[in-house]
């Protein structure tokens, strides 16, 4: 009896479990320590890695040839995300920064300092706003162009975990480590 058959005949109502298999397309090894993140490109080209040697490599992910490697951070790198026009991606650090790195321009990278915590998670807007949450308990919302802070906000118990943008770019969603979340107007 094929998989098929079997799901389409099956009048029991018990679970069961199907095992599918797939495997690796790509092996990327250039990182020498743990990778913390990986953010795909909006077009689905480019791949972007990060961690615990403090290197971020962009991947071109068709050959899995290596285009660009960025440094500067000065701890662990924890998260990334590509801006919705694929101009430039952010990373996040245990060194308290997010950096804003431009990715036709090899010399243009943005330091953007306040957080008190390890940078936890960041995500960019349709109108290209840049949020940052951290193990300080604030969003940072920033203008990734200029580097100036746009908004601080506040009311996590606990560090940040996730953050996320409405498709419009009005709302901003997050999460904490004190079991909530939180929805932000933003536009």
């Amino acid at each position: 009896m094929s998989v098929h058959q079997l799901l389409t005949s099956c009048h029991c109502f018990l679970p069961f479990i199907i095992p599918i298999i797939f495997s690796s397309t790509r092996f990327l090894l250039d990182h020498s320590k743990s990778v913390e993140t990986v953010s795909f490109s909006p077009d689905g080209r480019c791949l972007l890695s990060a961690g615990w040697d403090r290197l971020i490599i962009l991947w071109e992910v068709q050959t899995g040839q290596r285009l660009k490697t960025f440094t500067g951070h000065r701890d662990a790198i924890q998260c990334s995300a590509f801006s919705i026009d694929g101009s430039c991606c952010a990373t996040g650090s245990w060194d308290y920064t997010v950096r804003v790195w431009s990715l036709s321009d090899d010399a243009s990278e943005k330091v953007l300092k306040g957080h008190m915590g390890n940078v936890r998670c960041v995500s960019f807007s349709v109108s290209g706003m840049l949020a940052s949450g951290s193990w300080d308990k604030t969003i940072r919302v920033w203008n990734p162009r200029s580097g100036t802070l746009i908004f601080l906000l506040k009311g996590h118990m606990d560090w940040l975990r996730s953050l996320s943008f409405s498709r419009d770019g009005i709302l901003l969603a997050s999460t904490g480590h004190d079991n909530m979340v939180r929805v932000f107007m933003c536009g």
